[in-house]
């Protein structure tokens, strides 16, 4: 089984937001700097090779964990957590919903309502994908069946040289569930889940009825696919609507982890 290792040559210091991680393990304190500390971040190490100045632009990842042989040192508003399992992308989906929730309450001129409101539609789509997407990966890095069923799928959907490494192939791994995967296709989802964690993916009726509207958005600037001279409309109420299934969704698959995975936290 293989871990997802973050690991900071500089200190890890927040300065803003809570910020989730299955772990953070230093050799001791750290000393709060500024926001606008140098980064540099090697994606094929998965390493900072500076400072990680975490804050409102720079986020940390729900299931990884972070090592430093420096320090590490949280500046009010900033606070790191630790929580195993898949509790950190659970708490990053209810952090980013709420801010969405936030936002409907600003009033804004008549004229630019539908770009707030479409904004905040297909945001709301965002956060479920991103949910979808770390929580699969948090349950990968913290089972080892798990981590070993996804490698298996991996191989069966994508690998196609065998020769590869063993390294090699876990990081084309991760990519394929952090990149590849489209999130909004929830039959395929549905598949995912089943297949590498052994858990029911809810019920997306409520969901897909929405989706066409997100594409139309997305794709067609807000024309129909279906009429051509319709143009898509977002009331408050559609985004409401629409948070309400998506938290019903994300609680009944937290219900149904629950069954087979013991909670960390």
């Amino acid at each position: 089984m293989a871990y997802y290792f973050i690991k900071v040559k500089g200190e890890i210091v927040a300065n803003a937001e809570k910020h989730y991680a299955q772990n953070w393990v230093c050799c001791g304190l750290g000393q709060s700097i500024g926001n606008n500390g140098s980064y540099c971040y090697d994606d094929s190490t998965h390493s900072v090779e500076s400072n990680l100045v975490l804050n409102e632009r720079k986020r940390a990842v729900p299931y990884a964990i972070y090592y430093t042989e420096k320090g590490i040192v949280a500046k009010p508003p900033g606070e790191i957590v630790a929580y195993p399992g898949y509790g950190a992308a659970l708490e990053y989906y209810k952090t980013n919903i709420s801010k969405i929730s936030e936002q409907l309450s600003i009033n804004v001129i008549e004229e630019i309502k539908q770009s707030l409101y479409k904004g905040l539609f297909t945001d709301t789509f965002s956060i479920l994908e991103l949910f979808l997407s770390d929580i699969i990966l948090c349950l990968i890095y913290a089972h080892e069946d798990v981590f070993n069923k996804a490698l298996y799928f991996f191989k069966r959907k994508k690998l196609k040289d065998i020769q590869k490494n063993v390294r090699d192939i876990e990081n084309k791994m991760h990519k394929y569930f952090f990149d590849e995967i489209v999130y909004h296709r929830f039959d395929s989802v549905k598949e995912l889940f089943r297949s590498i964690a052994d858990v029911d993916f809810p019920d997306s009726k409520g969901l897909k009825k929405y989706l066409h509207k997100r594409n139309n958005i997305v794709h067609r600037y807000s024309l129909s696919n279906i009429d051509r001279m319709r143009v898509t409309i977002i009331t408050r109420e559609d985004i409401l609507s629409l948070i309400a299934i998506s938290d019903a969704l994300v609680n009944k698959l937290i219900d149904n982890i629950n069954i087979i995975y013991v909670p960390t936290k």
